[in-house]
């Protein structure tokens, strides 16, 4: 769990005292937590003991029995919301359940490194399907009891030797060992406890107060013992090393880092395939078995990229480089092995878990992924029908735009350079399109798009932030940081612009000045035939109003709704459809926009749509 940066002051003072005085530092988590539970209890007894009072009340005092009783009910039933707000579902694990009988191996090595590190008891072991694993303790109310669920991914199986895949566990085991491990467990319960309840609790006035409490107090509580939960973790890391080896250790951090990023983009590859066929050529899980084992071309750069992250507040889990040093292990790969821990562990059974998985996965995804299949042959249609109409030399901007973007998209942004040239031959001012003609110039590694993308911030400024940002991701890509120096100071101001543009444009007011719209015949025609179909249109008034901070002028229009119709609904049908002549702004015409509507009947050409009704 990460936290908001707002803690970071407070994370830092209790990281210094945590390494000055860790039991103190200890403790004062612990009270922190309880406080919760505290404010709980005393709201909850407070809520019982009122009901109880009506009640006696309405046995000894019946004059007034109907306010006491009503009384009483509210008191009661918020007393049996916040009861159940107390008892937090058990999360349904994922995975697959698997038993002894079914994996022995897995089970003794479990029982081997439980009596190594002195750790829990497990009850139930599930195979997932995500690069991880941990153990969850199932909270029942309060903090009475709990059931230890061990979920180990597959892929994390299939990427890592045995020994590694044993130091993955016993990491995980030294999060709840001996009374340090009830401690980090407990603490680590009521971090999430109390982001649960926030969300439970019903409505009403007694819940808005403590829901209050709790969006306030778990962020705080969450910062408090983030300390903690590092600290936890690199205690973990050093019980992993003392009950294997600190080589060992450190081995499976690597594999993971390594490994889990080949299997993260590994998706890339498997969704990918949804643009050109209905189901996939391979399934991902049995897959994996193979390429997840072997070594790969590319793992020291990972690795040496993963070196380069620094420890942050985004999550408990320190940088790889520090989790390494504190073991005293060197940032080296790992031999590679023979066999991984999904065969030595699960024998036969892998290949049926791998498949188990993919249908599970398939039953889950397939309609989406036959959802994007489909909307790609969509595209392709409307790319090959745009393409027919581009040839008759009758398109619109907005066609050849399209057409390019859709080449883009399927065939690369270096196919679409060549039309986006054409598309600026015939329209030399257009801003965005030599913005997405620079862009794809970079993208294949062609500087020229430097030139393009800072001529496109000149005509229209609002590209300027972009066109920026994209140059100097170019520059640091190629290894040319000190280019890249003099964009930010362009991107700074561009970015200052883009936030007076954006107040301007979202807000107009009596003194605004309009002008008339700049629109031919043909696009008054298409406009209103448009807009013909938006039911509930009695008429339209529209005019051009130029801005101080913007490149272009903004179409400013009031929507007049017919009887029954609502005129923000017609703003939001009506506004899409303006957009492609230019910036819109739009009102919905009432009480409140009767001078808007004056200064646009002032204005000549104002009405729009004349031959609509409605």
């Amino acid at each position: 769990m990460g936290i908001d940066a707002r803690f970071a002051g407070l994370v830092e003072r209790l990281r210094v005292e945590a390494e000055r005085h860790p039991l103190a530092y200890r403790r004062k988590v612990v009270l922190a937590g309880l406080l919760g539970y505290a404010y709980v209890l005393t709201v909850l007894l407070a809520l019982l003991a009122g009901t109880g009072a009506m009640i006696w009340m309405l046995i000894v005092a019946r004059g007034a029995a109907a306010i006491e009783a009503k009384l009483g009910i509210f008191l009661g039933l918020s007393a049996f919301a916040l009861i159940r707000a107390l008892m937090i579902e058990a999360e349904a694990p994922a995975g697959i359940l698997i038993d002894r009988a079914a994996a022995p191996d897995l089970f003794a090595l479990l029982d081997r490194l439980r009596a190594q590190v002195n750790g829990p008891a497990i009850h139930t072991v599930y195979i997932g399907d995500e690069f991880n694993a941990a153990i969850m303790q199932q909270p029942r109310f309060m903090i009475f009891g709990n059931r230890n669920i061990l979920t180990i991914g597959l892929p994390l199986l299939q990427g890592l030797s045995k020994d590694e895949a044993a130091a993955v566990i016993a990491h995980e085991f030294g999060h709840f060992v001996g009374g340090h491990g009830h401690w980090a467990a407990f603490i680590y319960r009521i971090r999430k406890r109390w982001m649960q309840i926030a969300e439970r609790l019903p409505r009403g006035i007694v819940a808005a107060v403590l829901r209050l409490f709790f969006r306030r107090y778990g962020p705080w509580f969450n910062a408090y013992s983030f300390v903690l939960a590092r600290a936890q973790e690199y205690e973990a890391d050093r019980l992993a090393a003392r009950a294997l080896s600190p080589a060992l250790a450190a081995a499976a951090l690597i594999r993971v880092t390594t490994r889990g990023d080949r299997f993260a983009a590994s998706w890339t590859g498997v969704w990918g395939e949804a643009v050109s066929r209905p189901d996939p050529s391979t399934m991902p899980y049995r897959t994996a078995a193979s390429y997840l084992r072997e070594e790969a071309e590319d793992e020291l750069s990972v690795l040496e990229y993963a070196l380069e992250r620094m420890t942050g507040l985004d999550d408990t889990h320190p940088c790889l480089k520090d989790r390494l040093a504190a073991i005293g292990s060197d940032p080296v790969l790992p031999p590679p092995f023979a066999a991984s821990a999904a065969e030595t562990l699960l024998g036969g059974r892998a290949e049926e878990l791998a498949d188990e998985l993919d249908r599970n996965w398939w039953n889950a995804h397939g309609n989406w992924w036959r959802t994007l299949h489909q909307m790609r042959q969509d595209e392709i249609a409307e790319r090959d029908a745009l393409a027919a109409r581009l040839e008759s030399g009758d398109a619109r901007k907005a066609e050849y735009q399209r057409h390019a973007e859709l080449v883009a998209e399927m065939d690369g942004a270096s196919a679409a350079i060549p039309f986006y040239r054409k598309l600026l031959d015939r329209f030399p001012d257009a801003a965005d399109v030599r913005y997405q003609l620079g862009a794809a110039l970079l993208y294949a590694g062609d500087d020229a798009g430097i030139v393009e993308l800072e001529t496109a911030a000149q005509i229209w400024r609002g590209l300027g932030a972009p066109a920026y940002r994209t140059i100097i991701g170019h520059l640091h890509a190629t290894g040319r940081q000190d280019e890249a120096e003099p964009y930010f100071v362009r991107l700074d101001a561009a970015e200052a612009h883009d936030e007076q543009a954006a107040a301007e444009a979202n807000q107009i007011d009596a003194q605004a000045e309009l002008l008339p719209l700049l629109l031919s015949d043909e696009d008054r025609r298409r406009i209103a035939d448009t807009l013909a179909g938006i039911s509930g249109l009695k008429s339209l008034r529209a005019a051009r109003r130029k801005l101080l901070f913007g490149d272009r002028d903004q179409i400013i229009f009031l929507a007049y709704p017919g009887k029954g119709t609502d005129p923000q609904q017609l703003v939001d049908a009506i506004t899409p459809i303006l957009l492609e002549y230019g910036d819109t702004l739009g009102f919905g015409a009432h009480g409140t926009t009767r001078w808007l509507g004056k200064k646009l009947r002032a204005i000549p050409g104002n009405q729009l749509v004349p031959a609509v009704k409605g």
